[in-house]
């Protein structure tokens, strides 16, 4: 994505992940489950136990639609990034 950003000499903010919303929690089983690791390890937390300085959303995403229509960007889905994690890592 920062080549095309380059490519097309862009200026200004482009959120460049995937189109999915989800959870920190759901995300982090995502994850355990694809890698075979042991989901009972992950135990769900209440946000506000955290004592964050600034209010955090409960689902994260970004919203990509700048840098698709303006570079074609073509954002992977989580199982997608996965994938490549996985094979770039060569677990």
């Amino acid at each position: 994505a920062i080549n095309k950003i380059i490519e097309f000499k862009k200026e200004g903010l482009f959120n460049i992940g995937g189109r999915e919303f989800i959870s920190r929690y759901d995300f982090t089983l995502m994850i355990a489950d694809y890698f075979g690791l042991d989901k009972t390890l992950i135990k769900k937390i209440i946000t506000e136990d955290l004592n964050q300085p600034a209010k955090r959303p409960l689902k994260s995403g970004l919203l990509t639609l700048k840098a698709e229509t303006e570079m074609g960007y073509k954002p992977h889905t989580i199982l997608e990034a996965l994938e490549i994690m996985k094979k770039e890592l060569s677990l």
